[in-house]
C-alpha cells in the first residue's frame, strides 16, 4: 500500500512552526525553510491540498517577517501563496499592509488595497460556473480599511483619509469605528492642516453619542490628537464649543 504521509504534513509543519516561534529571535527566517520543505514534499506527492491546509501557517510566518522589517520576504509569501492558488484571509493582506504603512510605501498600500476593492465588487459565481482563473484577494475588513488609513496618515495624506473614511458605507463597506476616525484625525495632524483637522473635528463631535445621525463620538485619543497638533503648529482653540474649556 502506498503511504500518503501528506494530511500529516501540514501539522508536523506547525508544531515545527511553534517550537521555532517559542525559541525566539529570528525564528521566521528558519521557518522560512520548513515552508520550503513542506512545499517540496507537496509538489513530490502531488498533494497541493497540503498548502491549501496550511495557508494559516504561512499567514503566521508573514506576519513575523512584517514584525521583524522584512517587508519583502512577506510579500514573497504571498506571491508564492497567489502562484499555487491558496486564497489568503483578510488578517494574511493585513499584514503587508501594515508593512506598507510602517515603511512609507504608500503606492504599495495603495494598490494592494485597491485589488481587495476590486475583488469585493466582483460578480459572485453562480453555480455552476467555472472557477475563476486565479483566486481573488479577500473583500476588505474594518481592519484592512483602518490599516489603510493608517498609511495614509503617516504620509500626512489628510483629503485622501477623509475620502477613504466617507466610503465606509454599509452594505458596501463596513462601518468605521473610533479608530476609523482618531487615524484620520492624525492624518490631519501630520499633513499641517490646522483649519481642515479643525473643521472635521467639530462635524464629527456634532453627531455625540457614539455613531448617532452617522457621527463618531470623540474619545480621550481624539481630544490627545487635537492637542498635540495645536502644540506642534503652536495654535490653539478658540471660539466655537472648544472655547474655555
Amino acid at each position: 500500500m502506498q503511504r500518503r504521509p501528506a494530511p500529516a504534513m501540514s501539522v508536523h509543519s506547525s508544531v515545527a512552526l511553534e517550537l521555532l516561534r517559542r525559541r525566539g529571535g529570528g525564528w521566521w527566517e528558519d521557518a522560512l525553510r520548513v515552508l520550503d520543505c513542506m512545499e517540496k514534499a507537496a509538489d513530490q506527492l502531488g498533494d497541493r491540498e497540503v498548502i491549501r491546509k496550511a495557508a494559516a501557517t504561512y499567514e503566521r510566518v508573514m506576519n513575523a517577517a512584517v514584525k521583524a522589517g522584512d517587508l519583502e520576504a512577506a510579500t514573497l509569501i504571498l506571491n508564492r501563496l497567489q502562484a499555487r492558488g491558496v486564497p489568503v484571509s483578510s488578517m494574511g493582506y493585513n499584514s503587508i499592509l501594515y508593512g506598507c504603512a510602517q515603511t512609507g510605501q504608500l503606492a504599495r498600500a495603495r494598490a494592494l488595497f485597491q485589488e481587495m476593492l476590486a475583488a469585493a465588487a466582483a460578480p459572485t459565481a453562480t453555480a455552476g460556473a467555472p472557477p475563476p482563473a486565479a483566486v481573488l484577494p479577500p473583500s476588505p475588513t474594518l481592519v484592512n480599511y483602518n490599516t489603510m488609513l493608517l498609511a495614509l496618515a503617516k504620509q500626512g495624506e489628510f483629503t485622501e483619509a477623509k475620502t477613504l473614511l466617507a466610503s465606509m458605507q454599509p452594505p458596501q463597506a463596513p462601518a468605521p469605528d473610533i479608530v476609523s476616525f482618531n487615524t484620520v484625525l492624525a492624518a490631519g495632524a501630520a499633513s499641517g492642516d490646522y483649519e481642515g483637522i479643525r473643521a472635521f473635528f467639530q462635524e464629527e463631535r456634532k453627531g455625540g453619542g457614539g455613531r448617532e445621525g452617522g457621527r463618531m463620538r470623540p474619545d480621550i485619543v481624539s481630544y490627545n490628537t487635537m492637542l498635540s497638533a495645536l502644540q506642534g503648529w503652536g495654535g490653539r482653540i478658540d471660539g466655537g464649543e472648544e472655547g474655555g474649556r
